[in-house]
């Protein structure tokens, strides 16, 4: 088979690799390490945003690709990357670059009593002879149970491969004694006799960013925080686009994705808090169901069709060696429960951390990304649901949508003359509108009669009268003039761009509504709001208000929680309490199931409406 070569240059730095000659670009891509590059809908060619430079010979552009870029723009050699295949040699430039992306790692500080789940236990052995002949696992597993005053609990124990590996030469060498590292009492590592408390690390793997925490063992302090867009964005920009490229090619490929992602990311946390692997106790992870899925390598599809079943939900402790073989010794990887297929471990991870479980009056956890997961209850019950916003929030879905990447329009407001004006994430020239701005805008064209209660975009020649100047300029045929583009081109807010967000805030909206009727209860009895991530941080609650996305009996009672995952995960590494407490809290929410609702599609066609202010 002939091949081509294909260069990737990144901020001039270049990579190499040879691929098949008529590969699809966006799939040659992908093979890079460490590639970081959007593809929202999975390469389908329908959203218009793998964008890139290309020099070499490539296929023709057909019609589909024209739908979005222009004849002058194809001239310079901007093309899309899943709709092109290579001839021959090839040099591709990404249009845009996400590094500086706004990520959110701020979490609650963990103010409970430091006792981790990890255990640095000396035991005393026998040494072996010719009497005595017994098995390494044996000698230690009874040697474990003397030291730890059981009775039987560890005599049939089961060492791990890796660590009979690493007793083979230490039982018959070191005498007649040796330090053994236990998470929740079993055995994983053998420790140096002076080895303190050490240090765990906590992920929080979101289908649009990945965030890890370091954290010492003995005081609870986060030392290091490593953040990024996940790499397995090429795939599609939400779940059900990512679980269709598992049914296309296989889970290897986004498995490969992520694992090398966070593998880098502890190497960076390892080596900028100048610490030994050694000192490395274990890693949690929580994430939506799927990415958990994901990360392990097991194929999610069954969760994307009805009846919605995953492969797993319990909590599971994995070998570094089967998930990240790229770390140089072996810990282990403490995967935290989901709920159900669309409840994931991130949302366990949540609840965990804002302590919805102990509380007296009802509390709600929302967090809205590619979907929108509701939780409200208190130490009486819980209920959850999970609705299908799709990717609009994450900007995937708007025609000029961004992620949270430098040059993304994340503040959209009228100033006191009445002109609209925008800001962007670190101040650059604009390139699009992400979650936030877009939820501003959409506010700020609701407010003003832009957009009736329908959600219909008004044409120029429908405006009403007291429409300010500034806006009524901005309205055009084909959609609403948000800003030019660094590159001169118009960002401009469609009629389908409304839709988009119309489907969304109503599924959101419709599922506080049917868990507030499950729980019995309205929304002035509860007693607070936590919404969580990334989109619940940055976005403005009167913005959100005003859209209809959230109720405004609620307004003064939430509250932006931060990344509640990342929180709880290093709750389950700080304490041997919520170690245990994360894996009965998973067993004990009432999931509601949306798809079949009536009341939900009642209330979803209701929320569809836009008040009018």
């Amino acid at each position: 088979m002939k091949t081509v070569q294909l260069t990737m240059l990144r901020e001039g730095i270049e990579e190499v690799r040879k691929v098949p000659r008529g590969t699809n670009l966006l799939e040659a891509l992908q093979g890079f390490d460490d590639f970081d590059f959007d593809a929202p809908c999975g390469g389908k060619g329908t959203c218009g945003k793998c964008r890139v430079l290309v020099d070499g010979e490539v296929s023709a552009p057909e019609p589909q690709e024209k739908r979005f870029l222009s004849s002058l723009t194809l001239e310079k050699g901007e093309r899309l990357a899943c709709m092109i295949t290579l001839q021959g040699d090839c040099v591709v430039s990404p249009l845009f670059n996400s590094s500086g992306a706004a990520i959110v790692s701020d979490h609650a500080v963990y103010e409970g009593t430091v006792d981790p789940p990890f255990q640095a236990v000396r035991i005393e052995y026998a040494p072996p002879s010719l009497d005595d002949q017994r098995s390494n696992t044996v000698r230690v597993s009874e040697s474990l149970t003397r030291a730890l005053e059981q009775d039987e609990q560890y005599r049939s124990v089961k060492l791990p491969l890796h660590l009979l590996n690493r007793l083979s030469g230490l039982v018959s060498d070191t005498g007649s004694s040796l330090t053994l590292s236990l998470l929740d009492g079993f055995p994983w590592a053998v420790l140096p006799r002076d080895a303190g408390p050490g240090y765990g690390v906590a992920v929080d793997i979101g289908t649009t960013t990945v965030v890890a925490y370091l954290v010492h063992l003995g005081s609870g302090k986060v030392g290091g925080i490593v953040s990024g867009l996940n790499l397995q964005k090429s795939w599609g920009g939400d779940v059900i686009s990512r679980v269709q490229a598992v049914i296309d090619s296989g889970p290897g490929p986004q498995q490969r994705a992520i694992a090398g992602q966070l593998s880098r990311m502890l190497y960076r946390l390892v080596e900028e808090a100048d610490i030994l692997w050694e000192d490395l106790r274990g890693v949690s992870i929580a994430g939506n169901t799927v990415m958990m899925h994901l990360f392990a390598g097991i194929d999610p599809r069954t969760i994307a069709a009805a009846p919605f079943i995953p492969a797993f939900t319990e909590m599971r402790i994995e070998s570094s060696a089967l998930l990240l073989p790229r770390l140089p010794l072996t810990i282990p990887l403490i995967l935290l429960p989901s709920i159900s297929g669309f409840i994931g471990a991130d949302i366990v991870a949540g609840m965990l951390a804002t302590g919805i479980r102990e509380q007296n009056k009802p509390a709600m956890l929302i967090d809205i990304g590619t979907n929108g997961e509701i939780v409200l209850g208190d130490r009486r019950r819980i209920v959850a649901c999970s609705t299908a916003a799709g990717p609009a929030f994450e900007g995937a879905t708007i025609s000029c949508g961004l992620g949270g990447i430098p040059g993304a329009i994340n503040r959209v407001f009228l100033s006191p003359a009445e002109e609209m004006k925008w800001t962007t994430i670190a101040d650059d020239l604009p390139l699009g509108i992400c979650g936030s701005g877009i939820i501003d805008l959409m506010a700020l064209l609701v407010r003003t009669g832009l957009v009736d209660e329908t959600g219909r975009l008004l044409p120029p020649d429908e405006l009403p009268g007291d429409v300010p100047e500034d806006l009524r300029a901005r309205v055009r045929e084909e959609g609403f003039f948000i800003a030019r583009r660094r590159d001169g081109h118009d960002l401009l807010f469609t009629a389908k761009d409304v839709r988009e967000v119309q489907l969304a805030k109503a599924a959101v909206a419709a599922g506080i509504e049917v868990l507030l009727e499950e729980y019995g209860i309205g929304p002035e009895e509860i007693s607070r709001v936590h919404l969580a991530g990334g989109f619940g941080s940055f976005i403005d609650i009167e913005s959100a208000v005003a859209t209809g996305l959230l109720p405004g009996a609620l307004t003064e009672r939430i509250v932006p929680a931060g990344n509640t995952a990342g929180a709880g995960a290093l709750r389950v590494l700080l304490s041997a309490r919520d170690f245990k407490h994360v894996q009965e809290l998973a067993g004990q929410v009432d999931y509601v199931e949306l798809s079949g609702s009536m009341s939900f599609q009642e209330k979803y066609v209701e929320q569809m409406f836009f008040s009018q202010h």
